[in-house]
């Protein structure tokens, strides 16, 4: 509902594309003031361009930078009291292929990119949330509790680690009146989830169900806000969205 967020000041991280760049347009078009934290400084600049947001490049795997870019944020938007951690890094292979790297990268986004984030927001979101609602929340996989094929391992278990870290963040901060929760996609049609798998004929698939199956960003992106524009006293803990019919 536009004007629904009127007044609130949201971080996104991973906003340079795909949910993120889709949630950054969707909380703008509700009434927040956004800021968009993203590796790609060039993209993110495309996104702050059409949407408004306020643009932060930084890697959330690199803990300084992350905490230096929710800082300028903090002060660009007056301060914080929301924080959407939707950085995230998909590529798939069998743990016996040894592919350091990619684990690195999917580790570094998808689990210490929350943990530097969330810790960076919270003394933000503490003094938001004394005055009105305040918000963390990380988006995940619908897919985390359960591993289907061997090469998803490493994501799943990055996505799994993503939403006990999120869960505890929930005790942490009840005290503080800090809701915290979680949305989870399932198969989302994004450019930045499929082209980087090693295996050709594993992304072939990957990409081809994404592009029949997959959820609109634009639809993830609608549930994040809402859950976000709850009214004070009311919370959403956890929240899965699978296309339908499929999935």
């Amino acid at each position: 509902m536009s004007g629904d967020l009127a007044g609130r000041r949201i971080a996104v991280t991973g906003g340079s594309s795909g949910i993120g760049a889709a949630v950054a347009a969707e909380l703008r078009a509700r009434g927040a003031r956004v800021g968009i934290i993203g590796r790609n400084a060039e993209r993110l600049a495309a996104v702050a361009d059409a949407t408004g947001a306020v643009p932060r490049a930084a890697d959330v795997a690199d803990h300084g930078a992350v905490r230096s870019a929710v800082e300028g944020l903090a002060e660009e938007l007056d301060g914080l009291d929301g924080l959407v951690n939707n950085a995230g890094a998909m590529l798939h292979s069998r743990v016996s292929e040894g592919r350091v790297d990619d684990w690195s990268a999917v580790v570094g986004a998808n689990v210490l990119g929350v943990l530097h984030a969330s810790s960076a927001a919270i003394p933000f979101l503490r003094k938001a949330a004394r005055q009105g609602p305040a918000d963390l929340m990380t988006v995940t996989s619908a897919g985390a509790d359960r591993v289907t094929r061997p090469e998803f391992a490493v994501y799943m278990g990055s996505k799994a680690a993503a939403r006990h870290i999120t869960e505890g963040l929930r005790l942490e901060l009840a005290g503080d009146l800090v809701r915290v929760s979680m949305v989870s996609p399932g198969t989302t049609d994004t450019e930045g989830h499929g082209p980087g798998i090693a295996d050709p004929e594993l992304r072939q698939r990957v990409m081809a169900q994404k592009a029949s199956l997959g959820l609109r960003p634009t639809a993830v992106a609608a549930q994040v806000a809402a859950v976000l524009a709850l009214p004070p006293g009311v919370s959403i803990r956890h929240l899965e969205v699978r296309p339908f019919p499929g999935d």
